[in-house]
């Protein structure tokens, strides 16, 4: 059986629909608006503790540390894994790829320690379909891109092809498409698609309405487990498609096991349906009735949430906090931050963190005049990617580079030190009389450089280089 194109027109969010969903939640009288136009709803609940164990689903959106769901995870002693390759490291990190990220979370709930950070591709394979409107399909399962969808290395859903291989990170759309977070190019012959079981016949498994035989020493799935299957295959796959790798996830996308109920879940998703107090986002039953009142009959199926709560003995989400993505930053897709130090800076293209960012001429720059934004300043941009750059509509300057020389930046990782200061010589800090510390090209959050001194307790970030010096791009006193 040779695999249909799927040649239909998928859904796409337009700027009324997104607004509409906005307006109906903004009229809630559970909802309160924040300073950026976002809708958040809180249940009667009491902060989290500090140290709250957490595990947090959902598209990567900021580096400068990880930021996923709107909270920023160092990641300086974290553990990376892929789903996909047995070797993976910080560097192959990228925006918009969907992260599980295991960790701590902060009483504030803005910041948090992760301990594993993994990721994995939705789909992998040939594009079997271009649909008007800007829709795909990767081994006819359909894809959905929004404004805030990563090209990591195209210009747009334009430049697709039918027969071209592409990996496809994305969150499950109201329809049942996948709505992609980010898109690459790859090369040919691996698939990959991770999703929920319909139904097993034998070893023929579906997932996502593909068929795939499962491997004959892998324990079968049953219908409703998320699974992720890989194999080789054609750019005209033949059904059933054979699996080389198997793995039943457990019951919803974020793999947790439905006993692990102490954690903090924060999720990311789309409204697929709501019945009363009960909500489905991306694959996951939410229980919506701790927030008051109810706010089912506000929620619009299609909208794109960020959900706080705790697994149930049922296995369901008991959402203590659900935010509304903000409308417009959806409808831009300026969804996207850096925050770290420019490494190199020609024209109007800078380097942060390793990504390249292009200055626009709308570009709001904040924090100083724009012939600050050379080499050794530390910014925080905010954008969208398109073909491998990242689009910046606004750059906060947080401190200055001087006259633009070369600097050494976090390029990727960091390392945080505390320690009480024994020497200071110019830019030179010494930490606890053993760990030497570059602190030239540091930014030094409320003060200067010129105010440390001996005896003062430091919080250091930045990257060990190979002769053991800290070479720091943020220094905060430790109180």
């Amino acid at each position: 059986m040779t695999l249909p194109l799927d040649t239909t027109s998928s859904t796409s969010w337009t700027r009324r629909a997104w607004l509409g969903g906005a307006l109906g939640l903004a009229t809630a009288p559970w909802l309160t608006a924040c300073g950026g136009g976002d809708g958040t709803a809180t249940g009667p609940t009491t902060p989290t503790p500090s140290g709250s164990a957490v595990l947090a689903y959902g598209s990567i959106s900021g580096f400068g540390s990880v930021i996923v769901n709107g909270v920023r995870y160092d990641d300086g002693q974290a553990r990376y894994r892929s789903e996909d390759s047995d070797v993976f490291d910080r560097r192959d990190l990228g925006l918009g790829m969907v992260a599980r990220v295991e960790g701590s979370l902060g009483p504030d709930g803005t910041s948090g320690m992760a301990s594993v950070i993994e990721v994995g591709a939705t789909l992998r394979g040939p594009v079997t379909a271009v649909n008007a409107g800007g829709t795909f399909a990767v081994l006819g399962i359909p894809v959905t891109p929004s404004a805030a969808t990563v090209w990591a290395d195209l210009a747009s859903p334009a430049t697709l092809t039918v027969g071209q291989w592409v990996e496809v990170h994305g969150l499950d759309g109201a329809d049942g498409s996948v709505t992609a977070t980010r898109v690459e190019t790859k090369a040919a012959g691996i698939f990959a698609i991770r999703g929920p079981v319909s139904a097993v016949q034998g070893n023929v498994v579906t997932v996502r309405g593909v068929t795939v035989q499962w491997p004959a020493t892998a324990s079968l799935p049953t219908a409703g487990q998320w699974v992720k299957v890989r194999g080789t295959t054609t750019a005209t796959p033949t059904l059933p498609l054979v699996t080389t790798e198997a793995r039943i996830l457990g019951t919803r996308p974020t793999g947790q096991p439905v006993s692990d109920l102490a954690a903090v879940v924060e999720l990311e998703g789309y409204v697929q349906s709501v019945q009363g107090t009960t909500a489905v986002v991306s694959g996951v039953r939410c229980d919506l009735s701790t927030l008051p009142p109810s706010p089912a009959g506000a929620l619009q199926v299609g909208s794109r949430v960020e959900l706080h709560g705790q697994w149930q003995a049922d296995g369901s989400l008991r959402v203590l906090r659900l935010k509304l993505e903000e409308s417009r930053e959806e409808e831009r897709g300026d969804r996207l931050e850096l925050k770290g130090i420019i490494s190199a800076a020609t024209g109007d293209t800078l380097t942060v963190l390793g990504q390249t960012v292009v200055v626009q001429p709308g570009t709001l720059v904040t924090g100083g005049p724009r012939t600050l934004l050379v080499a050794g300043t530390y910014v925080e941009v905010k954008g969208r990617y398109v073909n491998g750059q990242l689009l910046a509509s606004q750059i906060e300057i947080k401190s200055s580079g001087g006259s633009g020389g070369s600097t050494t930046s976090p390029t990727y990782g960091t390392v945080k030190r505390k320690g009480w200061v024994t020497a200071v010589s110019g830019t030179t800090l010494v930490l606890d009389g053993a760990l030497t510390v570059d602190a030239s090209q540091a930014y030094v959050e409320h003060g200067s450089l010129a105010q440390i001194r001996t005896g003062l307790r430091l919080e250091v970030k930045g990257t060990l280089d190979a002769s053991g010096v800290l070479r720091a791009y943020k220094i905060e006193l430790d109180d």
